[in-house]
């Protein structure tokens, strides 16, 4: 599904911070889901998860994750949580044309979030990354994905 852009020529002369940070928050809110695509499930890509667990010094260890979302409960919980528009691919996901995957790290001290992945299920394409905020990925977890992309047979397009 394309949406054409609601402004498609937008432009950042003369528009404040404040101004611009309204107006996102404004378009957030009309762009929530309803209620009922919260309850939305799919099947499993068949493509495999990755974990590593490293050494983080005095025998503690560190694991990294990636699964992969089958609910439009956990892509939204995603995108609330990484404050990106994840949520906008349930659809998507839905209808089997991506899959949506968490990167998550954890230690003897926190657990957390680290990157969001799609992928393109008919091309088996790792497709788009991002991190908190929609921020890229660094040099390490760029390294993690691509260990993962070579495990489970995915390309990398970024």
């Amino acid at each position: 599904m394309t949406m054409d852009p609601p402004q498609p020529h937008l432009s950042m002369k003369g528009r404040t911070p404040r101004a611009l940070l309204r107006q996102s928050n404004e378009w957030l809110e009309r762009s929530k889901l309803p209620k009922k695509i919260a309850s939305l499930t799919w099947k499993a890509s068949g493509i495999e998860g990755f974990c590593l667990v490293e050494p983080d010094g005095n025998e503690a260890r560190r694991c990294w994750t990636i699964r992969e979302l089958t609910t439009s409960a956990e892509v939204r919980r995603e995108g609330e949580a990484m404050r990106h528009c994840v949520a906008s691919y349930i659809g998507t996901c839905a209808r089997r044309e991506t899959s949506i995957w968490s990167m998550r790290f954890e230690n003897h001290e926190r657990r957390h979030r680290v990157m969001t992945i799609e992928v393109d299920l008919a091309t088996r394409t790792i497709c788009q990354a991002r991190r908190r905020g929609n921020a890229l990925p660094n040099l390490k977890i760029i390294d993690l994905m691509r260990r993962w992309a070579e495990q489970a047979g995915l390309e990398i397009d970024l």
